[in-house]
């Protein structure tokens, strides 16, 4: 199977990151010069410099780093449509064409490119420099967190085997896993990786299928079993006919789900765009009517008219109309970091605030994900030597029952008996003798080819869906033992949470019905999907989508991985397995399911904030336009550039805040009034300071 992975542009925007901030450096350092004036140190020696060392370093951004938000404008202009890289590069564009516009006018008056001390020149290079620089740490953000999805690709090609045993004749040939054909006969050794999909046509066994049913308890397999490509053998050698090869067998679908499901999810435009798309003709059409109005009907000078229309412009930049949702969506990423939640990129988070219906994979997810022993029943004796005995001759076996038994007799601080002739019974148990007697340790079926009657009644725990395992000797049942996935201690807490949110969720399950039924009703879940294979799990979902739904999957096998990729967000459990983690959208590394009821109140909390900032980073700037065409001139109150780039940085400075604002929500609370008051404050605290500055400096500042 050929597949494709693009790793490689998140190493240009690190380059691209690394070439702005080496450019924005002295181009601050300048304006600090300008603002502070001697204070800064060395400003004496090095303020000639400013106007030729802040022109190369802003032309040095134009050329290398705006070229990409360049080809987007063009792209968007040629759909007739504006963007936030439209913005960015009206904002960039203007501030650099009107500095180097008076810089060079400077140059020719004076001589020189050197800036002297009295000169009242006015530069805005660290305009460009500064927006360059924090729009290319977000699309680098952004970048180094989607690159990471297409290793999940990588991670299901790893289950290939490359070599397979061939039966022909009597004869065994290794041959290329590629080379096997539909009718093969194929020797599958112990401990082997199953080579291809086929059926058991010689031996028994139990293999290991939870990398791709997501099952944690051994399946045994007969004649006329079919077994799974990709997964492991146990201890018993079968012969199999292949019945799917190559790119038809499981594994392979599920590679092609997921690059399917990649391919074809298109990314969410957002609401910055959407805002752009309107507001950026507004703002030009207001900047060229200014410009005549004042040329040819007011009669000023075409300098002054340009001026102006530079200000209306400057005063609306969207300097931090750019940074609304990376500064936001970073510092959300950067909490949910530290509460163990993993979130790749803005997109998802836009997604994962507006689900209302979470799928929950079962094993592993919201259960442990390994079997525990419930119940020991002993017919013979007391509990503490059943478990003694099942466990001295599990000691001795590989299969995933034998890891809870031994873990629950360690638990109990019991012996571990010597046992002679262990022997394993390959689909069925093990025996072993113990002092002078044989034991057995097996299915239903096992117990029934040595004891006829007095069959231990078990009802009860086969509605609970247990797994049941029988000790006996040759004459008689000595015990039972039930193993059961139990779910996790959080589950059900996650489950009635999400209740609380408004939110459906659906227990998606490739066990037995009755099995997924017991779990759902210990957790409150109302709508199950069980006996799914990987391809019915990713067509589960995409039928909720269909039906309008918002749908996040959560899971952690590779088997969940196209379910995963399907959904609207995938999120994946971070003890799972790496498949099933790099394909997710979001991952919850310590693998508490109720994280995922936190990484819904982050989402809607950052996009809440994201909101925010855009009204931070347009309403100063708004109301600051009728000023900026001249309206309030009678007052004589005209803005001059330099004042719009006041009124842009404040605008930018709300945006930072606010966003900084965002790591006094506590996601782990349902109701947290930070989310409200907050900004609230803020708003108030910055209309404040804009209008105390209006009102009191405007007899210095404007014209």
């Amino acid at each position: 199977m050929r597949y494709r992975v693009c790793s490689g542009g998140v190493h240009l925007w690190q380059k691209r990151l690394i070439l702005s901030v080496i450019i924005t450096v002295p181009v601050v350092y300048f304006a600090l010069i300008r603002l502070f004036g001697n204070s800064i140190p060395l400003a004496e020696q090095l303020a000639p410099w400013s106007g030729i060392t802040s022109f190369v370093m802003a032309t040095i951004a134009m050329i290398y780093l705006g070229s990409s938000y360049f080809r987007s404008t063009i792209n968007g202009l040629k759909s007739r449509l504006f963007n936030v890289d439209s913005l960015v590069i009206i904002g960039t564009t203007t501030a650099y064409v009107y500095s180097w516009i008076s810089y060079v006018i400077y140059i020719i008056q004076t001589h020189s490119i050197y800036l002297a001390p009295t000169a009242n020149l006015q530069l805005y290079f660290e305009t460009v420099a500064l927006l360059f620089t924090f729009v290319t740490f977000g699309k680098w953000i952004e970048r180094r967190a989607t690159d990471r999805a297409e290793q999940s690709i990588r991670q299901l090609v790893k289950l290939r085997p490359r070599q397979a045993h061939l039966v022909n004749g009597g004869n065994v040939a290794n041959i290329p896993a590629d080379e096997i054909r539909i009718g093969d006969r194929l020797l599958v050794k112990p401990g082997e990786t199953i080579p291809t999909d086929g059926k058991v046509v010689e031996g028994s066994t139990s293999i290991n299928e939870s990398m791709i049913t997501g099952e944690s308890v051994t399946v045994d397999k007969h004649i006329g079993s079919q077994v799974i490509g990709g997964t492991t053998n146990g201890h018993g050698q079968i012969e199999i006919i292949a019945t799917r090869i190559k790119d038809d067998t499981m594994l392979a679908r599920i590679i092609s789900l997921i690059n399917s499901a990649r391919a074809n999810r298109t990314p969410i435009e957002g609401l910055a765009d959407r805002i752009a798309t309107v507001f950026v003709p507004f703002v030009i059409v207001i900047a060229l009517s200014t410009f005549f109005v004042w040329y040819y009907f007011v009669g000023v000078s075409a300098s002054s008219a340009m001026i102006m229309f530079i200000t209306v412009i400057m005063v609306a930049c969207p300097y931090a109309f750019g940074l609304a949702a990376p500064t936001a969506t970073t510092v959300g990423i950067g909490i949910g970091s530290k509460n163990g939640i993993l979130i790749k990129g803005s997109n998802v988070m836009q997604q994962l605030a507006h689900i209302d219906t979470v799928v929950f994979d079962k094993t592993g997810t919201l259960t442990n994900g390994h079997p525990t022993v419930t119940d020991v029943i002993p017919l013979v004796g007391n509990a503490k030597r059943i478990l003694t005995i099942a466990s001295s001759l599990e000691r001795m076996s590989e299969h995933s029952l034998a890891k809870a038994i031994i873990k629950k007799a360690n638990g109990q601080h019991l012996e571990t008996l010597p046992v002679k002739h262990f022997s394993p019974i390959p689909g069925r148990g093990i025996c072993g003798t113990i002092g002078s007697t044989k034991y057995y340790l097996g299915s239903e079926e096992l117990m029934r080819q040595y004891i006829t009657s007095d069959y231990p009644d078990v009802t009860k725990l086969r509605k609970a869906s247990k797994t049941i395992s029988y000790l006996f000797t040759n004459h008689k049942v000595l015990g039972v033992i039930a193993v059961a996935d139990q779910p996790k201690v959080n589950a059900a807490k996650t489950i009635k949470q999400l209740h609380q949110m408004k939110i459906d969720t659906y227990l998606l399950s490739g066990d037995n019905e009755a099995a997924t039924k017991v779990i759902a009703r210990r957790l409150g879940i109302k709508h199950i999907i069980a006996d799914v294979m990987p391809d019915d799990k990713a067509n589960a979902v995409l039928s909720l989508r269909r039906q309008g739904r918002v749908v996040a999957m959560v899971g952690d096998g590779i088997n969940d991985a196209p379910a995963i990729a399907s959904a609207n967000v995938g999120i994946a459990i971070g003890t799972g397995t790496d498949a099933a983690i790099e394909t997710g959208d979001v991952v919850l590394v310590a693998g508490d399911p109720l994280s995922i009821c936190g990484a819904i109140r982050l989402a809607k909390a950052t996009i809440n904030k994201t909101r925010q900032n855009l009204f931070f980073s347009l309403f100063y700037n708004i109301i600051s336009i009728p000023i900026a065409t001249g309206a309030l001139s009678s007052f004589g109150i005209i803005f001059r550039p330099e004042l719009a780039a006041l009124v842009m940085l404040a605008s930018s400075i709300a945006v930072i805040i606010n966003s900084l604002l965002l790591k006094l929500v506590d996601i782990n609370r349902p109701h947290e009034p930070a989310r409200f008051l907050a900004p609230l404050i803020l708003f108030l605290m910055f209309s404040i300071i804009y209008i105390s500055f209006i009102a009191g400096s405007a007899p210095v500042l404007f014209n």
